[in-house]
C-alpha cells in the first residue's frame, strides 16, 4: 500500500511539473524581461549585461550574486529547475528582436539588425560574442492630452460661442478680455488732447446638466466699448466726444450642444439682449453646425476642426462652421428699427488657431503664445440690419495657474459687433482670463 501511495504521489508531482511547464510562455516571459530591462530608460541605451540581469530576476528567486553574463550563455550550468527556461527566453529574445514589428523589437530596439532564426537556430548573437548590437529602449508613449471629465460648473470666455469648446479646444479658445487706454498727446501748438478707452468683452456659463458631449447652461455675455475725448485750451464739441462708437450690450439666456450622429456638433441658445446705448431690446436665438472631423483632412499647416502638432511645440487648428442669428425686435428704443421687425442672418464662420502644445507627460497646457484669425460673414437675409460682417485677430501670452489662464495681448476687430449690431475698429493691448 505504502509504495501505491508513492506511486501516485509521484504521478501527481509529475503531472504538476508537466503543467506548469506547458503553462509556462517564454515570449510572455520575453517581454516582461524587456520592460523590467527598460524600466527607467524609456528611449536610452542599455547593456546586455543590464538586460541578462532582469532576466535573471524574473526568472529565478534567491539567486547567488554571480555574474548574468556567464549564467545567460551557459544556462544548462545553472540549476536544471530553470535551464529550460532560460533557454526558451533566450531563443524567444533572439528570434523576436530579429524581426522588425514583432511587440519585443518595437519595446527593445536592436542595431544593426541582426540574423533571423528559426526555431532550430542555435545562434547565439545576443549574450555570446563580443557586444557588437546596441539595444535602445523604446521612447515613452505620448499621453493623451487632458481633457474635461466633467463640466465646471462655471466656464469664463470671451464670447458665448467659445463656452461651448471643451477638451483640447478650450485650451485655445479666446479669454474674457478687458483692455483700458489712457492716452494724452500735446501737439506744436500746444493742443492737448486727451483720450479714454474701456473695452470689455466678456462671457460666463453656469452649469445646469450634461457631460463633455452634451449639455445646457445659463449664459451672460457683456461687451463694453467706451471712448471719451479732451482738447484744451477748445473743449471738444461734446457729439463728438466718442459717444457714437460705443457699445454697451449684455446677452443672457439658456445654451445648449449635443453631438449629431457623431459627425456634427450642434449648438444653439436663446435668451435677450439689452443694448444700453440705444435702449433696444431683442429675443434673440443662434444656432451653430460644426462638423466633427476626427483630425481629417490634413490641411497642411492645420487639420480640419482638430489641432495638429506642427513642431516646435506648437499645434494648429483650421475652422469652419456655418452659424445662424435670428432675432425679433421688442423695443426698438432709438435704433432704426420697426418694432415688428424680424431679423435673420446666416452664414459661414472661418479661423485658424496657433497655441503651445500639451504636456504629454502631464496631459496639461503649457505656458506660451496663442494666436486666432476668426472671419464671419452672415448676410442678413431678412429684416433691417447691417449684413454680420467681421474679422477678429487675437495674440496673447497665455500663463497657466492650475484650471486658470492669464492672457496679455493684442487684439483687433473690424467689423459688425453681433449683439449691438454696431460697426467696431480698433486695436489695443488687453488683459483676459479664461477658466
Amino acid at each position: 500500500m505504502r509504495y501505491v501511495l508513492i506511486g501516485i504521489a509521484g504521478c501527481v508531482a509529475s503531472l504538476d511539473a508537466s503543467a506548469s511547464a506547458a503553462e509556462f510562455d517564454p515570449y510572455a516571459a520575453g517581454d516582461k524581461v524587456i520592460a523590467r530591462a527598460c524600466y527607467g530608460m524609456a528611449g536610452q541605451k542599455i547593456t546586455r549585461e543590464r538586460l541578462a540581469e532582469a532576466m535573471r530576476y524574473e526568472l529565478t528567486e534567491g539567486l547567488p550574486e554571480i555574474d548574468p553574463i556567464s549564467e545567460v550563455q551557459e544556462p544548462e550550468a545553472a540549476a536544471a529547475a530553470r535551464s529550460s527556461k532560460f533557454i526558451a527566453v533566450r531563443n524567444a529574445l533572439q528570434r523576436r528582436l530579429a524581426i522588425p514589428g514583432t511587440t519585443m523589437a518595437k519595446a527593445l530596439g536592436v542595431m544593426p539588425v541582426p540574423p533571423q532564426s528559426d526555431e532550430k537556430d542555435t545562434n547565439q548573437w545576443l549574450f555570446k560574442g563580443p557586444a557588437n548590437y546596441t539595444l535602445t529602449c523604446a521612447p515613452p508613449k505620448p499621453e493623451k492630452p487632458a481633457e474635461f471629465e466633467r463640466l465646471a460648473p462655471i466656464t469664463i470666455r470671451k464670447t458665448v460661442g467659445e463656452l461651448a469648446l471643451l477638451g483640447e479646444d478650450r485650451d485655445a479658445a479666446a479669454s474674457a478680455q478687458v483692455s483700458y487706454d489712457d492716452l494724452r498727446t500735446t501737439n506744436l501748438a500746444g493742443e492737448e488732447k486727451r483720450t479714454r478707452k474701456l473695452v470689455v468683452n466678456a462671457a460666463m456659463g453656469l452649469t445646469l446638466a450634461g457631460n463633455e458631449y452634451q449639455y445646457a447652461m445659463l449664459f451672460g455675455d457683456y461687451s463694453r466699448s467706451r471712448a471719451r475725448i479732451r482738447t484744451s485750451p477748445t473743449p471738444i464739441d461734446p457729439a463728438k466726444d466718442g459717444s457714437a462708437d460705443d457699445v454697451d450690450v449684455l446677452e443672457m439666456g439658456l445654451l445648449g450642444t449635443a453631438s449629431l450622429g457623431g459627425w456634427l456638433r450642434a449648438t444653439g441658445r436663446a435668451g435677450v439682449i439689452f443694448d444700453n446705448v440705444t435702449d433696444a431690446n431683442f429675443a434673440s436665438g443662434t444656432f451653430s453646425l460644426v462638423p466633427i472631423t476626427g483630425g481629417k483632412p490634413n490641411l497642411g499647416l492645420c487639420s480640419l476642426n482638430s489641432f495638429r502638432y506642427l513642431g516646435l511645440g506648437i499645434d494648429a487648428r483650421c475652422s469652419v462652421s456655418l452659424e445662424g442669428d435670428i432675432r425679433h425686435v421688442l423695443d426698438k428704443g432709438r435704433a432704426t428699427l420697426s418694432p415688428t421687425d424680424m431679423i435673420v442672418a446666416v452664414g459661414p464662420s472661418v479661423g485658424i488657431a496657433f497655441r503651445r502644445s500639451i504636456d504629454v507627460k502631464t496631459g496639461k497646457p503649457r505656458d506660451g503664445l496663442t494666436a486666432s484669425l476668426t472671419y464671419k460673414y452672415l448676410p442678413v437675409l431678412t429684416g433691417i440690419a447691417p449684413d454680420l460682417d467681421r474679422l477678429d485677430v487675437t495674440i496673447a501670452y497665455r500663463l497657466w495657474r492650475n484650471n486658470i489662464g492669464f492672457d496679455f495681448g493684442i487684439i483687433y476687430a473690424d467689423g459688425i459687433e453681433r449683439k449691438s449690431l454696431a460697426d467696431e475698429n480698433r486695436i489695443g493691448l488687453s488683459f483676459g482670463i479664461i477658466y
